[in-house]
């Protein structure tokens, strides 16, 4: 018999042919209880595939997909990662770009969650996408020229990213970059509990404490200055 796509004419060679792809144990049984209690849906292949769905289909496949993609982490680089997600999230009825990019910003690993504290976060889907994969493909790179194990790559920068910028994402790693511009404004909690982890300076983001910081004591001493020349200023027009 020829099972080949061209002579596949009948609902019944279709039918057939089907059995073939089937697997051992419960799929395999199906069929050969079609062949002795329901012949006739041998010719009717839309008729068996339903009956096929019936049996081995998900009954609830949208919240089985929901289920998934709740426990779905990153265990390789963002662009798996964004990639096998994309393919659950197509059969969820999912519009909100918001709700998209929380649920996909919980399964990123801890170190490209941690960057988009840096920055002011897409806010479209597919943007922070691309941002993740960036910072992804960045990471990666610092590790490399570092030759050190990628958990230890945040521990090793100096400085607070706050004006990293949104570029187009690269499948190609490339290098880290960081900026040198400090930042000032309040910290918030997160912030605050990544300077109290890495035990980093709070004011420019440096490995000491703040205490030894040289940017803080000229900070300091400036407004010394400043003050001290505004008291001597007064002094001499209180003297006219």
């Amino acid at each position: 018999m020829h099972l080949t796509h061209c002579h596949l004419v009948s609902d019944y060679d279709k039918s057939l042919y089907m059995s073939t792809w089937l697997e051992n144990g419960s799929p395999n049984s199906w069929f050969w209880a079609i062949e002795k209690t329901k012949l006739k849906l041998l010719n009717d292949h839309a008729a068996l595939v339903e009956d096929f769905r019936k049996h081995f289909g998900d009954a609830d496949f949208v919240n089985s997909q929901m289920e998934k993609i709740k426990k779905f982490v990153q265990r390789a680089s963002a662009v798996k990662y964004a990639s096998a997600f994309c393919k659950i999230l197509v059969h969820l009825p999912i519009h909100d770009d918001l709700i998209k990019i929380n649920m996909f910003k919980k399964g990123l690993k801890d170190d490209v969650k941690a960057l988009f504290l840096m920055i002011q976060s897409p806010t479209t889907f597919d943007d922070y996408v691309a941002q993740a994969i960036t910072f992804d493909n960045r990471i990666y790179a610092h590790a490399q020229e570092l030759n050190i194990d990628r958990k230890n790559v945040m521990s090793t920068l100096p400085l607070h990213l706050s004006t990293m910028l949104y570029t187009p994402a690269s499948t190609d790693p490339v290098s880290m970059e960081v900026s040198a511009i400090h930042h000032h404004s309040p910290l918030s909690a997160e912030e605050k509990q990544r300077h109290h982890s890495l035990r980093l300076c709070s004011y420019c983001d440096g490995k000491h404490e703040i205490t030894a910081c040289a940017a803080f004591s000229k900070r300091n001493a400036a407004s010394s200055s400043s003050g001290s020349s505004f008291q001597q200023g007064k002094g001499k027009l209180e003297a006219h």
